[in-house]
């Protein structure tokens, strides 16, 4: 196969949103994050882009992909990539959601992530998730896109074994309205909710928080105790905490 103008005119448009929503495609960029989609397989592979030198330190796992495999000059990968240096290999793979009605929050933990639009802290929750085995991450339709290029990298290969899934806040109330915890500064210290053994932990966005109409209907609302003087929590730091300290009261 060759890397035809067409193609990587292609590539270049899932760098939006738009166009990764039309095609229900997304790409992955750099050895260790390709690495971790080769062997998953959890999502399928469309086009695997690399140079030489990304052919010889992936010739294992690329012979299994000879007909989808488009080596290239260091020149043509940094065209279609989204980092600023292009980092040997690229990966166009098929978007995967997950089906909400699969998850029971009388049994098992999950996030639901209310308008959090940086990237990075998408990416750094996925990993929370993917670190204490939460398999369920929802988001609100306004949040920024799971398989953007940003959060695919911040991520670090945890879309590999995190569901995700995208319900409004309209749904998530009909829903799951008995298992909401929402984190809010005018909740309750965290350490006293000895009784939560699962539910669904909602993350809000960063500037705003949690919507109104959401924190109207959690039973529950935790809050980290604050010593010292900063006025919030980055809300991945937050989320972190708040998953370690409630994880560790079930035991």
């Amino acid at each position: 196969m060759v890397l035809t103008n067409q193609l990587k005119k292609y590539i270049k448009s899932l760098h939006k949103v738009k166009y990764r929503q039309k095609y229900n495609k997304f790409i992955a960029e750099g050895p260790k994050i390709c690495k971790e989609f080769l062997i998953s397989k959890k999502f399928d592979i469309d086009f695997i882009i690399c140079s030489q030198e990304g052919l010889d330190e992936f010739d294992s796992y690329l012979s299994k992909n000879t007909e989808k495999t488009i080596v290239c000059s260091n020149k043509d990968l940094k065209t279609i990539s989204t980092l600023t240096t292009p980092n040997k290999i690229l990966i166009v793979l098929s978007s995967n959601l997950s089906d909400i009605n699969t998850f029971d929050p009388k049994i098992s933990w999950a996030y639901y992530l209310d308008h959090v639009q940086d990237p990075g802290n998408m990416g750094a929750i996925l990993r929370i998730a993917d670190w204490y085995n939460i398999n369920k991450v929802i988001s609100s339709p306004d949040s920024v896109d799971v398989f953007s290029p940003k959060v695919i990298q911040s991520a670090m290969g945890a879309h590999n074994r995190v569901n995700m899934v995208t319900i409004s806040p309209e749904n998530l109330i009909e829903s799951y309205s008995n298992h909401l915890i929402s984190m809010s500064l005018d909740g309750k210290s965290i350490d006293g909710f000895k009784e939560l053994s699962s539910g669904i932990i909602v993350i809000g966005n960063e500037g705003k928080g949690i919507s109104q109409k959401i924190q109207d209907n959690s039973p529950y609302k935790i809050m980290i105790p604050r010593r010292g003087g900063a006025e919030s929590l980055n809300a991945s730091v937050a989320c972190g905490i708040a998953t370690h300290v409630l994880l560790n009261n079930e035991t």
